[in-house]
């Protein structure tokens, strides 16, 4: 699957809620919030892939510094509600 623009700009905001969160900045809960339109815009396939998400995270996502499991899976239970 190729990533659309829609689901660049998604993993881009995505990457920089949970660097947010990550140093305990509220901003990061905002920016959680105003994500969702973005979500209710991407393909069924696209929430697939997104909902199914393990391993290295840098193949979703581009770059990251991060690669810690505990942070892709609170990622992952913090979207799984809106699919």
């Amino acid at each position: 699957m190729a990533a659309g623009l829609r689901l660049r700009a998604y993993l881009a905001l995505e990457r920089a809620m949970v660097d947010l969160d990550d140093v305990g900045d509220p901003v990061g809960d905002e920016l959680r919030d105003r994500m969702d339109p973005i979500w209710h815009m991407l393909s069924d396939e696209e929430r697939c892939a997104l909902d199914a998400r393990n391993g290295d995270p840098s193949r979703f996502a581009g770059t990251v510094a991060r690669r810690d499991s505990t942070v892709r899976a609170s990622v992952r239970a913090r979207f799984g509600w809106a699919a």
